[in-house]
């Protein structure tokens, strides 16, 4: 089973973390305090794609597509 990482930045001193949690759990505050004392909150990141088609040349230009 495959989890998000969720990421989370303290609004105060600007201290990062991410964890691994289940979906169910993704409104719920930082697992962790900050080391200021503060929670962090949840930012929103990037998401990681990974395609599945394979590399081609181009039909145009004939450079190898990767």
């Amino acid at each position: 089973m495959t989890m998000p990482i969720y990421e989370y930045k303290c609004e105060v001193c600007g201290w990062e973390t991410s964890a691994f949690r289940p979906m169910s759990e993704s409104s719920l505050p930082s697992p962790r305090p900050c080391p200021c004392g503060q929670l962090p909150v949840r930012i929103l990141s990037r998401p990681s794609v990974r395609g599945d088609i394979e590399g081609y040349n181009c039909p145009v230009t004939g450079k190898w597509i990767g």
